[in-house]
């Protein structure tokens, strides 16, 4: 019983941070293919509905750097605003020459880890940012909890 427990308490706070992690940037990885398999005349309902059904900012820039934005004004988005940084990332995406290419950044409204992904469909570019939310404060009342869960697992042995 005492091992259960153990585990249990290892994988939320140990683990879960890890675990989240890997399935947020999954999760912005199988939206990048999508958007990257969609066809350009379809291309602005796909990133509409991306927007929609997901916590993400996207940016669409055509050949000659023009812009139009999805979900620009979302509090955490850095896309379609005057930063020098995000702005290097793009580039750095631009120039690599890859279809598809994520990069890891911080976020330095939030002092918290997010990523952008870029992805080449025709001649324009796609850029998608997604926050890489924190679960610190979630590990914490978990915390809490298994104290609860640990003092009624003893008293039941």
């Amino acid at each position: 019983m005492i091992t259960l427990v153990l585990f249990l308490w290892l994988f939320q706070t140990i683990f879960l941070s890890v675990f989240y992690e890997r399935y947020q940037i999954k999760t912005i990885n199988n939206i990048a293919l999508e958007i990257y398999n969609t066809s350009s005349s379809d291309l602005d309902t796909t990133l509409t509905n991306i927007v929609y059904n997901n916590n993400v900012c996207i940016e669409l820039l055509d050949k000659d750097g023009k812009g139009k934005g999805y979900n620009l004004l979302s509090s955490a988005c850095l896309l379609g605003r005057e930063n020098s940084d995000i702005e290097k990332y793009k580039n750095t995406i631009i120039e690599s020459g890859e279809d598809l290419k994520g990069i890891k950044l911080v976020n330095p409204d939030y002092d918290s880890n997010a990523i952008l992904y870029g992805i080449k469909v025709g001649g324009k570019y796609v850029f998608v940012f997604s926050m890489l939310e924190n679960v610190d404060k979630t590990t914490s009342l978990l915390n809490g909890q298994m104290v609860y869960i640990i003092i009624i697992t003893i008293i039941i042995a």
